[in-house]
């Protein structure tokens, strides 16, 4: 713009400051969607997901200290984003105390589930329920392909991510059941199976996050501190929100309980339940309703319906102690001390 025909007027430094800002920003959150859009196109087998993630973890960390917090600092916003060289637990502990509203956490599994911190949490989250704040937690699907391949990036350290994912789901399964109606309102817990790509715990307007490193669990990386009203706090929570709406994400009832239906003559349509696992795609359930029912009709094989398709129900030796011993470790995995006596798998009516 130009005044009486003289040099173009310079733009007031204040407000070169916060442009540059916002194109930074925007600039960072370009190069995050980028690194989510390849670890999801990359394959498994192919490697590409791993070259997403290390990307995402050396260009974010450098272009956050480079492209935000420069422009920030020299705006006088020291304040609105922090760098922690790791998760910052104690932190994450004392603001959600003050959480007046949310709390959500997206991790693979988190620490603050263990032996250490556990405690402390739970009764901070006990005391949020209590005070109707709503407190939501997403943690991977330790089944998925996605926590497979996090596993074997990790062995050679001796870290147990499956293990760590089903200590995380034993604790809050143990918590939701000892909760109160009331407080279990305010409560969610799903289990997600893709690829995060991106840990955050958020209390109410501000987060701790952090990206995926292939050679290290996530908390011990970098993370930054953000208020969720910036550019990357809204792509961050974008991504949260589509993990939690995802089809694959299931609650987690639905990851503890198989519900099932009785089909077929005898007693239709009477409701079944019991604990159950996956090895290798094979569903195996471990329910007394099941086995009743099936001696009540010794002279045909059951079928059950799970409200997306029908399955035989397949009674298994409980004489063959090398596969029993097998499915007793996988259902001690998942649920802890468990006592199994005779197990069924379930085979799908239209597969032959």
């Amino acid at each position: 713009m130009r005044s009486g025909g003289g040099r173009p007027r310079r733009r007031p430094a204040w407000l070169r400051r916060q442009r540059g800002a916002r194109a930074s920003a925007a600039g960072l959150v370009l190069v995050g969607c980028v690194t989510l859009g390849l670890t999801a196109y990359g394959t498994v087998d192919q490697g590409f997901g791993n070259f997403a993630l290390n990307i995402g973890v050396e260009g974010m960390v450098t272009l956050t200290a480079i492209a935000v917090i420069g422009p920030l600092v020299r705006s006088n916003q020291e304040g609105i984003f922090r760098f922690h060289p790791s998760l910052n637990y104690r932190r994450f502990l004392e603001q959600t105390e003050q959480a007046r509203r949310q709390v959500q956490i997206l991790t693979t599994f988190t620490p603050l589930l263990q032996e250490g911190y556990a405690e402390r949490f739970l009764l901070n989250v006990r005391r949020l329920l209590r005070s109707q704040v709503q407190v939501e937690v997403l943690v991977a699907n330790p089944d998925s392909l996605t926590m497979q391949q996090r596993q074997r990036e990790l062995a050679v350290r001796g870290d147990d991510v499956m293990g760590g994912i089903h200590e995380n789901i034993q604790t809050l399964h143990r918590f939701v059941s000892e909760l109160p109606a009331e407080e279990a309102a305010h409560l969610s817990v799903r289990i997600y199976d893709a690829s995060a790509s991106v840990i955050m715990h958020r209390w109410d307007d501000r987060s701790l996050i952090s990206f995926l490193p292939t050679d290290r669990l996530a908390e011990e990386g970098s993370h930054l501190e953000i208020p969720m009203n910036s550019p990357i706090g809204a792509f961050v929570e974008a991504r949260y929100s589509e993990l939690w709406s995802d089809a694959a994400t299931i609650s987690l009832d639905e990851f503890m309980t198989t519900r099932l239906t009785l089909l077929g003559d005898g007693r239709p349509g009477t409701p079944l339940a019991g604990h159950y696992v996956t090895v290798d795609g094979a569903v195996f359930v471990a329910s007394p309703g099941i086995i009743a029912a099936q001696a009540l009709h010794r002279e045909r094989a059951l079928q059950v319906h799970d409200g997306s398709a029908a399955y035989d129900v397949v009674v298994l030796d409980p004489d063959d102690t090398e596969n029993h011993g097998q499915l007793l470790a996988a259902f001690r995995r998942k649920y802890g001390k468990i006592d199994l006596h005779t197990l069924v798998r379930l085979h799908r009516t239209d597969e032959g």
